[in-house]
């Protein structure tokens, strides 16, 4: 997979002449329509509550409607939710169509755009039914980001706090550094983290497609984020950055990282604002995850900042915590 960091208006050298198609998030629609022009598009509500079978299925009447074939190629413009209804669809109609992504908010241009894993939310669990199958390109246009809103920053960030926490790039010690200057947006310092993140995230995919392994690091903080959105309806960065806590804080409780450094950890999300929550575990939200097995479930914990390991936990020792 490509990835290109070029404006939108360049977007037509990459594609096909012709015969495309945009599925399109309604939000980027309204603050970018001219995005569309003399283009067939579809536009899509994005929401975890759309993130179903049911929306995927009204994308499929949709192709059937403008007649998609094998030869046609599928352009998703907008954040994570976009891309990864818009990865499982053409991963599955026609058993396969072309596609590329333009991620729209810095959560998918630093994640979701990334890596191939598309799919949807089943009975309430996240990500439940899916594929992997990477786009054609990636295409990043950082302006995008001057129309995010707060929330949506955070979403990202949290993303790009992950990256430094299991792999150090970006440095933990650069993100500490400019934290205020990361508040601000400020284009310099936005441009190396997203860069950063974007190395990462290819290196763990490039290292282990099929996440058998190794790229089950990228999962820290998402056992016990994903856990909190099933029980707490909660934007995904906020969960996931609480989940970073309790990871850190495990970590530590079984001896694996030092106590200054889960401080570090806790001092860096806070200063951020991420919230925390009045999450108690529930055994039975682990044992629908992806990632149990048997009577076990993996945790991504670290061992310093920037070195990460799988420990496998048994749901009894859960209990416990």
């Amino acid at each position: 997979m490509d990835i290109i960091r070029t404006p939108i208006e360049n977007l037509h050298h990459f594609l096909p002449e012709n015969n495309y198609i945009y599925t399109i998030d309604s939000n980027v629609l309204e603050l970018y329509p001219y995005l569309v022009d003399s283009v067939n598009y579809i536009k899509v509500e994005c929401c975890e509550e759309n993130k179903t079978l049911e929306q995927v299925y009204e994308i499929y009447e949709k192709f059937h409607e403008l007649e998609v074939n094998r030869d046609t190629f599928i352009v998703g413009i907008g954040g994570g939710i976009l891309c990864d209804i818009c990865g499982f669809v053409c991963s599955t109609y026609l058993r396969g169509l072309s596609f590329s992504f333009v991620p729209t908010t810095l959560l998918a241009q630093v994640d979701a755009s990334i890596g191939g894993k598309n799919g949807v939310n089943f009975k309430g669990y996240k990500n439940q039914i899916g594929t992997i199958n990477l786009p054609k390109f990636s295409l990043i246009d950082l302006k995008f980001l001057d129309t995010l809103d707060d929330i949506e920053f955070l979403n990202g960030l949290a993303e790009i706090l992950k990256y430094s926490f299991i792999y150090d790039h970006p440095p933990l010690r650069y993100i500490e550094e400019n934290k205020y200057k990361i508040l601000n947006k400020d284009p310099k310092v936005l441009k190396k983290i997203i860069t950063d993140s974007k190395e990462t995230k290819q290196a763990f995919v490039n290292s282990d497609f099929l996440e058998s392994n190794e790229r089950k690091k990228l999962n820290f903080g998402h056992t016990f984020g994903h856990a909190i959105e099933k029980r707490i309806p909660q934007h995904h960065g906020f969960a996931v950055a609480y989940g970073m806590k309790l990871a850190s804080a495990l970590s530590n409780e079984m001896g694996y990282l030092e106590s200054g450094k889960t401080n570090r950890i806790y001092e860096i999300i806070d200063f951020f604002g991420f919230p925390n929550f009045d999450y108690s575990i529930d055994i039975n939200d682990f044992k629908k995850d992806k990632k149990s097995h048997g009577n076990y479930i993996d945790f991504i914990l670290l061992e310093d900042i920037g070195k990460s390991k799988i420990v496998s936990i048994n749901y009894e020792n859960l209990k416990d915590l």
